[in-house]
C-alpha cells in the first residue's frame, strides 16, 4: 500500500470522525454514530497490512456522511442523563481541570459528561498519525463511538435497548483506555514528555472518569471497576508529577478518592 493510498485512509477516518462530532452537535445521533462506526471501521483497517475496503467504498461512505450533516433531523428527546461539548486534543488539560471542579455542582455531578473530540489535521498530525495508527487518534475515535452509543440509548423508549447501547459505550472507553496505556508506555520510552502532559495523561483521565460516570448506570460492581480506579489514580500521580499547573485541583480530587 502506497503512501498516497495510506494518507487517503487515514485522512478519511479523521474526516469522518470530524463530521460525526458536527452530527452529535446537532443531535443528529444515528447519523453520527454510523459516521462514528465507519471512521473506526477505516482507522482499523488502514493499519492492517492488507486493507479489505477500497478507496471508492471509502470516497461513497465520506459522501453519504457529508450529505446526512447537511439534511439530518435533530432528536428532539433526551432525557437529560448526558450533557456533551465538543473539544479538540489541544483542549483536553482545560477540560479535565473544569470537570474536576464541575464536581462541586450537584446537577451537573448528576449527569454524565461527554467530550466529544474533534481531530485538528496538518501535516505533522498526518505524518505522525499515518506512522502509528493505534495511537491517540484511535483512542479518540472510540472514545466519540462510545459518546454516540450513549447519546442514542438516552432516546430509546426500551430499557433493553438503552442498556445494550451503554454497554456497547462502556466497551468502547475500555477499549480506548487499553490502548492509551499502550500509548502512554510507547511516549515514555520515547522522552515525548510535552505528549505524555499535554494530551496522554489528560486525555487518558477523560476516558476513566466517563468509565467511573458509566459504571453505575450499568449496575457494574465495584470489584470489576476496581482496574480502572486504580490506573486512574496511577495516571494522576503521573500527570501530577509533570505537570504542575493543575498540582493544587487535582491532588485534592486525588484525596478524596
Amino acid at each position: 500500500m502506497g503512501t498516497e493510498d495510506v494518507q487517503f485512509r487515514y485522512t478519511a477516518a479523521i474526516a469522518l470522525n470530524n463530521v460525526g462530532a458536527s452530527l452529535l452537535a446537532r443531535r443528529c445521533y444515528d447519523e453520527a454514530l454510523e459516521a462514528f462506526t465507519d471512521a473506526t471501521a477505516i482507522m482499523h483497517d488502514a493499519s492492517m497490512c492488507d486493507p479489505h475496503l477500497s478507496l471508492e467504498a471509502i470516497n461513497g461512505t465520506l459522501e453519504k456522511s457529508y450529505h446526512e450533516l447537511s439534511h439530518c433531523k435533530p432528536e428532539t428527546k433526551n432525557n437529560g442523563f448526558v450533557r456533551f461539548r465538543v473539544i479538540t486534543e489541544n483542549d483536553f488539560a482545560d477540560t479535565l481541570k473544569t470537570g474536576f471542579n464541575e464536581s462541586d455542582d450537584s446537577e451537573a455531578s448528576s449527569q454524565l459528561s461527554l467530550n466529544v473530540i474533534r481531530i485538528e489535521l496538518s501535516e505533522t498530525t498526518i505524518r505522525e498519525g499515518m506512522a502509528y495508527f493505534r495511537g491517540t487518534e484511535r483512542s479518540i475515535l472510540l472514545n466519540n463511538l462510545a459518546a454516540s452509543y450513549i447519546c442514542v440509548a438516552t432516546t430509546s423508549a426500551l430499557s433493553h435497548v438503552a442498556e445494550r447501547y451503554l454497554a456497547l459505550a462502556y466497551q468502547m472507553l475500555q477499549l480506548a483506555c487499553s490502548n492509551l496505556e499502550s500509548v502512554c508506555q510507547y511516549s515514555c520510552i520515547n522522552g515525548q514528555k510535552d505528549e505524555l502532559r499535554t494530551r496522554i495523561l489528560p486525555f487518558t483521565l477523560l476516558i476513566l472518569q466517563a468509565l467511573d460516570r458509566l459504571a453505575p448506570a450499568l449496575r457494574i460492581p465495584y470489584d470489576a471497576f476496581e482496574h480502572y480506579t486504580t490506573v486512574f489514580l496511577d495516571v494522576l500521580e503521573e500527570f501530577l508529577e509533570v505537570d504542575d499547573m493543575y498540582s493544587s485541583c487535582l491532588r485534592s480530587t486525588a484525596a478524596a478518592a
